[in-house]
């Protein structure tokens, strides 16, 4: 087991961080409650940051999963708002790799590469009101008249939803058979008739990801707006969700390397009673139990990554690093705020957004209890 990273590894860590620092923190990104517009996106997409793992031949750059992960990592830890790298990653892993892996070769030589650079913004829609967690019991529906369908939809907390031109809607074409064909995917144009998706929310964290609602009501597709087969929605949205808990981690401990490079300069230059707190075991005893977390997160990260390449027990390693880097992530903050003392409850303080957006971290992508019931099961208990 070789935990070195790659020349190629290497070179795209470097090449990443240099764009943050020289390009993307100097392009606003670090308003925190403004969101990002198109053209910083295209920006960004100029790197094909957002195709990370699309193979070449669809324009993205190629990457394998662990790779990518490394890559998200070094985005998330050295730009200014946290944001940005979290709307890439839920795009990347939850619009970009279904249609990779599902899609005709008209749907991935039409979306991916416009996707890959930026040019187009797609939101996955799936999350409804009502439903929650329990995602196949969802009450959208597609129903088939000749060639076409007719989507009548309600989504709500949809990632990008506001800024998007298209949607993978899942909706249910046979709602008693559940995740085993009864779900199915579309891809929807926002410019269709009957298709909201202006409409943003006020969030408490990640302030700059623009998340909303969205309406579909008979909203007409045909045969080739459907990813995958009719019915195939379920392990669609299983394998795309396997992605995301196994990836998204990555943005979460770039955040977390953030913070206690932060911290040990604040417990260094902090004095009480003529000494600075990092004397005391107290406040250090914490700091170490951070880098605990974040070489564990580190590993479990990899790991999960890593399984995707070779396609191994895919399911409880990214639900493993899902909830391990989720909840490290949200204590990690809440121990950074009790260092912090008094200037940390002061508005605009260093650790006051990170609070704030590690709070949704433990919810999205499936709950933190929701990945103990996949974990449990896969357990057989």
């Amino acid at each position: 087991m070789n935990f070195e990273y790659t020349k190629a590894q290497l070179e795209l860590q470097d090449e990443i961080s240099h764009f943050v620092k020289h390009t993307i923190n100097k392009m606003g990104f670090i308003d925190k409650k403004r969101p990002f517009n198109a053209e910083e996106w295209k920006e960004v997409g100029n790197l094909k940051i957002h195709g990370l793992p699309i193979p070449v031949e669809f324009g993205g750059r190629g990457f394998d999963a662990l790779s990518s992960t490394i890559a998200l990592e070094e985005l998330s830890y050295h730009c200014e708002d946290g944001g940005l790298p979290f709307a890439i990653a839920a795009q990347m892993l939850s619009c970009l790799i279904p249609i990779w892996k599902n899609g005709s070769d008209s749907q991935r030589n039409n979306f991916l590469p416009k996707l890959c650079d930026g040019s187009y913004i797609i939101a996955n829609s799936i999350t409804e009101q009502e439903t929650g967690s329990d995602i196949y019991g969802m009450k959208s529906t597609a129903k088939q008249e000749g060639g076409d369908f007719i989507i009548q939809a309600q989504k709500t907390l949809i990632t990008n939803a506001p800024l998007a031109g298209w949607s993978l809607v899942y909706v249910a074409t046979n709602p008693e058979k559940r995740y085993f064909g009864g779900v199915s995917a579309f891809i929807i144009d926002h410019s269709l008739s009957g298709v909201n998706s202006n409409l943003a929310l006020k969030k408490l964290g990640l302030e700059s990801v623009q998340m909303g609602n969205q309406s579909f009501e008979n909203v007409k597709v045909s045969e080739k707006d459907l990813l995958g087969k009719l019915g195939s929605g379920g392990p669609i949205f299983q394998s795309s969700m396997e992605w995301e808990r196994a990836c998204l981690g990555a943005v979460h401990l770039g955040r977390m390397k953030k913070i206690i490079d932060f911290l040990i300069l604040f417990v260094k230059n902090r004095n009480v009673g003529g000494n600075p707190i990092s004397k005391y075991q107290s406040i250090s005893h914490k700091i170490a139990d951070m880098k605990i977390k974040i070489e564990t997160s580190r590993l479990i990260l990899y790991k999960a990554a890593s399984n995707l390449d070779s396609n191994k027990e895919t399911g409880i390693t990214a639900s493993i690093a899902k909830l391990y880097i989720s909840e490290a992530y949200r204590t990690m903050c809440y121990d950074a705020f009790s260092i912090m003392g008094g200037s940390a409850y002061l508005s605009g303080s260093f650790i006051e957004n990170y609070i704030k957006d590690s709070l949704s971290s433990t919810i999205y992508s499936g709950t933190s209890e929701i990945q103990r019931n996949i974990i449990s099961g896969y357990l057989k208990i």
